[in-house]
This record gives structure tokens, sequence and C-alpha cells, in this order.
């Protein structure tokens, strides 16, 4: 179950990230209604399947889809 609840949610993440760009872990939680510790599982899942990017800002961690993703959405 706990590997059906991260795909759902990277689609959740990726949806976010594909409307608002480059978004925070906080932001995340805060908008999917989950812990930062499954979040962290999430953004894993989705790295090893090179949907997102990682970026630190002021000791913030940020992540954003890849480009190839961006393009993916704009050919929908």
């Amino acid at each position: 179950m706990l590997k059906q609840d991260i795909e759902l949610n990277a689609w959740t993440i990726w949806v976010l990230l594909s409307r608002n760009g480059k978004l925070n872990i906080k932001e995340l939680s805060e908008q999917t209604n989950c812990s930062e510790a499954f979040i962290y599982m999430t953004l894993g899942w989705m790295l090893k399947n090179n949907a997102i990017t990682l970026s630190l800002d002021n000791e913030i961690l940020y992540t954003q889809l890849k480009d190839s993703q961006q393009q993916e959405i704009m050919s929908v």
C-alpha cells in the first residue's frame, strides 16, 4: 500500500509543480496534507524516475519539474 500511496502523491506533486513551478518542502506538505517525511519519500521516488530537480536557496530545499517534464505537460 505504501508504494501506491507514494505513486499517487507523486502525481499530486507533479500537478502542483506543473502549475506553480518551484516549491519548497513546507509548501508541498501544506498543499498535499502529507507529512514532510512522506514528501521526502515521494521526492526520492520522483528523483529516481528523473522527473524533478532539487535546489537549495538560503538553506531551504526546493523542487521543480525537469525541463523534459514541463515540455510533456505543454504537449498534452
